[in-house]
């Protein structure tokens, strides 16, 4: 045991990367509450301090546009004086000066702006509408549109919708038994792309965004996620998937929710569901699409989570216990990364008041209104700086992501009874990546540290943890979903 001992404190022998994923990590944050009001200004912050690189800014149509429409109303004028645009122009201005990428997140349409065709009910939007409102959009944060004197800064990430495959943003999902929401989701995007890219060819379409379990009751109409998918892409059901149409559809980045009813490698139940441990074979399908040239983009297509999260306990009693969740946290981004996800958003930078919202999956707790006085979570260490550490036969696979992806030189230290040792000195990719396989030592903990700074990650065990029934939306006393 003495010699182990000596031996975990010399440099181990590197090895090639033991697993090829994406290369490169963005991570964000999603909290339309946050960033609002007297603490928004906090909140951007905040969320750059977690290592983001991105947030994801909800824009609701009907928020933004008239209703009902003036006579004269010019719709694809983002100058038009019946257009509300300050909420959007202070959120897009502040993220920046943040040093974050917005993301637009568009959906809702305004009920003059729904397709009257689709019938009663319909939440579809009618498709020159929505090509116009996306012009406009696109043109004020072009980098060039002047209010009050400056420029509005860019934005280069446009989202068409959140969860389309739900009948709760999209609707009607189904007529009978036939799904009729993949169909009408390409013609909106057929539509929407155009006009984003029209305005500047830099600009990405992120189509998708979808909610990961299907479910069809009296009320509640989800299609499932990879029938969603396959109906949209016109690709076959099970791989290899093939083409079964002609279709083709315009976007740059197919995004997906992957919530889970367990732990990071937990898949859905169901075979057309898609939880995080179901991302390889909705990449797989999305590769497939764009081999067979079902995906029309002039950039290379990327896999993104625009949402995902696990309720902590606490607040809530019924989610993952703190430091599990922390756990949980770290190998959830390297369980996304090794599918290839290139951006995954979390959500949400804090909880929600107990006493009026389920969702307590923040990064930090509730400390009231002012935002100032919440508390962080061991997840934000764990979200700000992820590493992993498992045994891979007489190997150990080690991998991380600097805080806000920058590249450094990291050590990789080893607890034993001696305390914290070096065990390795590595450079990360241009993105702040590193992954390696590394000799055992004689201890269970592993923590990787940045060279120039000593920002350490949160430690994190060898020793396997069982996966767990959870529900990840947030159900504790005294909210009941």
């Amino acid at each position: 045991m003495r010699r182990l001992v000596l031996f975990a404190c010399l440099p181990l022998l590197l090895a090639p990367p033991a697993q090829a994923g994406a290369d490169r990590l963005d991570t964000g944050v999603i909290d339309p509450s946050a960033l609002t009001g007297p603490s928004a200004a906090v909140a951007f912050q905040r969320i750059r301090s977690a290592g983001a690189t991105t947030v994801r800014i909800v824009v609701y149509w009907s928020w933004v546009a008239p209703d009902p429409r003036p006579a004269d109303f010019e719709a694809a004028n983002p100058a038009a004086a019946a257009y509300n645009w300050s909420l959007t122009d202070g959120q897009v201005r502040r993220a920046v000066a943040a040093g974050l990428q917005p993301i637009i997140a568009i959906s809702r349409a305004p009920t003059w702006a729904r397709d009257a065709a689709g019938g009663r009910g319909t939440t579809w939007p009618d498709l020159r509408e929505l090509g116009r409102f996306a012009r406009a959009a696109a043109t004020r944060f072009r980098g060039d549109f002047v209010v009050d004197g400056t420029p509005l800064p860019a934005v280069r990430y446009w989202q068409l919708w959140n969860e389309p495959n739900a009948g709760r943003e999209l609707s009607p999902q189904f007529r009978g038994r036939e799904s009729v929401s993949p169909a009408a989701y390409r013609r909106m995007l057929e539509a929407f792309t155009p006009a984003v890219h029209g305005v500047d060819e830099g600009n990405l379409v992120i189509a998708g965004g979808t909610a990961p379990f299907g479910h069809r009751s009296r009320d509640i109409h989800v299609t499932a996620p990879m029938r969603f998918m396959r109906a949209l892409l016109c690709m076959s059901r099970r791989p290899p998937y093939r083409p079964t149409c002609a279709a083709r559809v315009q976007f740059d980045a197919w995004a997906h929710n992957p919530y889970t009813n367990g732990g990071p490698t937990h898949r859905a139940y169901s075979a057309d569901d898609a939880s995080l441990g179901d991302l390889p074979k909705m990449n797989a399908l999305l590769k497939a699409a764009v081999r067979a040239r079902h995906v029309v983009s002039k950039h290379p297509v990327r896999f993104f989570v625009t949402e995902f999260s696990w309720d902590s306990d606490g607040p809530d009693p019924r989610g993952v216990p703190l430091r599990l969740h922390a756990r949980w946290v770290a190998q959830a981004l390297y369980q996304m990364w090794r599918s290839e996800v290139s951006l995954v958003t979390w959500f949400l930078l804090r909880d929600n008041p107990l006493s009026t919202s389920p969702y307590q999956s923040g990064l930090y707790f509730y400390g009231g209104k002012d935002l100032a006085l919440d508390k962080p979570k061991p997840a934000l260490r764990a979200f700000r700086f992820p590493f992993v550490a498992f045994r891979r036969g007489t190997e150990i696979m080690i991998w991380g992501r600097t805080p806000g992806g920058s590249s450094q030189q990291v050590v990789v230290e080893g607890h034993t009874k001696r305390g914290w040792s070096r065990l390795t000195l590595l450079s990360t990719n241009p993105h702040g990546l590193f992954t390696r396989s590394i000799r055992p030592f004689a201890g269970t903990n592993l923590r990787a540290r940045v060279a120039a700074t000593a920002d350490a990650s949160l430690a994190f065990s060898l020793e396997p943890t069982r996966d767990r029934k959870v529900f990840p939306f947030g159900c504790g006393a005294p909210i009941k979903c």
